[in-house]
């Protein structure tokens, strides 16, 4: 997910905002899957640690 989403952003504009609301829904929608995957992996890690928290 990540690299799909990568190779598809203009590194090298400076405009970060508009590069992102431009990109095809396609992408945008991998875009989300990647950070969604981050957030729940550290979840999980955070998890093994805090069982009590579920």
């Amino acid at each position: 997910l990540r690299d799909e989403f990568l190779n598809n952003i203009d590194t090298t504009s400076k405009d970060y905002i508009s590069e992102i609301q431009n990109l095809s829904t396609e992408i945008k929608k991998v875009g989300t899957s990647w950070l969604l995957s981050i957030v729940t992996n550290t979840k999980n890690v955070i998890m093994k640690y805090l069982p009590s928290f579920i």
